[in-house]
């Protein structure tokens, strides 16, 4: 099996970054979520993420297959956690957003290696921070599964963007 790499995004990176998050678009559509349905992410909040070093694509063999945001620091949107508590409250940590892998690769497991190469490049990036936090829609089931795989513990729930239900995961290292 070919070794995954993460490697920080550049704005060459920009149109796979864009092909595969259309087709994440449309997987979410087919599955009936409406999960980045209505022009989020868009090139904007790439180009934000790149500028931050956030962004990072997946490289299987020098292909990029996938790209996953790697975010240290306060996530306002975890401020309010509900029918549930963080695991970590008052440590430093990483946060997980805007995940997808190609379509053209499925079927490799890419999304459970690169959800775990984001908690090793967590580590690596901050040895103080004590673990990783990640919400989802909760009809994106794909998603859930992969959390539970690798060991993140389902915390609450987290409302975005003006109310919009979320499951919070955290993985405590």
């Amino acid at each position: 099996m070919s070794e995954l790499k993460l490697q920080l995004a550049t704005v060459a990176d920009l149109p796979i970054v864009m092909k595969i998050t259309n087709q994440a678009k449309a997987l979410l559509k087919a599955d009936g979520i409406n999960q980045w349905q209505m022009g989020y992410p868009s090139e904007v909040d790439f180009e934000n993420d790149m500028q931050q070093e956030h962004l990072y694509v997946a490289k299987l063999d020098d292909q990029s297959v996938g790209f996953i945001a790697l975010i240290d620091g306060l996530d306002q949107a975890y401020q309010i956690i509900e029918n549930g508590a963080w695991l970590n409250n008052d440590e430093p940590y990483y946060t997980i957003h805007r995940v997808a892998v190609s379509s053209e690769v499925s079927g490799q497991k890419l999304g459970e290696r690169m959800l775990r190469s984001a908690v090793e490049k967590s580590l690596e990036l901050g040895p103080d921070a004590k673990s990783v936090r990640v919400d989802t829609h909760p009809d994106n089931k794909r998603m859930q599964y992969l959390l539970n795989k690798i060991g993140f513990v389902l915390t609450g729930h987290i409302f975005i963007n003006d109310g919009e239900l979320r499951y919070a995961y955290e993985y405590m290292r």
